[in-house]
């Protein structure tokens, strides 16, 4: 072995304790994210009443099939989700009677029904928001949802409207003045109306929420 050969042998040595050294932390790290990932596991439970609920999801389900995740709840009649940039061309019992009101909309039918073969939503995302349809004779009832926290994915289009949620904790409630004073694009001054709306389960119309600064945001809720 030559003199210079020797010089660089401890230097090679070195580097490679610490190639090594970095592998094995970054393994280590690799291995402690999966486990902050798995024990982030979380269920939403969704109150449920007769009619059109807006509801925010606000975890990625463990399984996002429609079929699966709403078989546990068999009076869901309809679930739907708004996409702005989808346009959609739907029909009721024929194709030359177009359904009313589902441009830009998803919408699931639960498997043996007569409008199954309509449905156009096969997943739930977390993070987005739905309407999620109750019969009309059926009692309250909850849904559980299993899964991971995700932020959520509305865009927020000038000058449209939008079905959103807003990620807030059960125990940290908080006005819609205090939660978008500072995103100018939405209306929410107080003593001013908001560019912001409740909708009626009962009759799916939407209600202006006139005193943002006074009114709560409902965690799991979408408006």
């Amino acid at each position: 072995m030559s003199h210079q050969s020797a010089d660089r042998s401890p230097h090679l040595l070195r580097r490679l304790r610490f190639v090594v050294g970095k592998a094995v932390t970054a393994l280590l790290l690799f291995f402690g994210l999966a486990a902050s990932v798995r024990a982030q596991w979380v269920t939403q439970t969704i109150r449920l009443v007769p009619g059109y609920n807006p509801v925010f999801l606000q975890v990625a389900p463990a399984d996002p099939a429609c079929d699966s995740l709403f078989s546990t709840v068999p009076q869901v009649t309809e679930v739907w989700m708004y996409n702005r940039y989808l346009q959609t061309s739907s029909f009721t019992t024929n194709s030359t009677q177009a359904a009313v009101g589902q441009d830009h909309w998803l919408t699931w039918y639960p498997p043996g029904t007569e409008k199954k073969f309509l449905a156009t939503l096969a997943q739930i995302r977390g993070g987005q928001s739905y309407l999620i349809k109750l019969a009309p004779n059926s009692p309250t009832v909850t849904l559980n949802v299993k899964g991971i926290p995700i932020p959520p994915r509305s865009d927020w289009i000038p000058n449209d409207v939008v079905l959103a949620g807003f990620p807030i904790m059960e125990t940290g409630p908080v006005s819609f003045y205090d939660f978008l004073k500072d995103s100018p694009q939405v209306s929410a001054q107080p003593g001013q109306d908001s560019a912001i709306f409740n909708i009626n389960p009962a009759t799916a119309f939407e209600s202006q929420i006139r005193n943002p600064e006074l009114t709560k945001i409902v965690p799991g809720r979408a408006y």
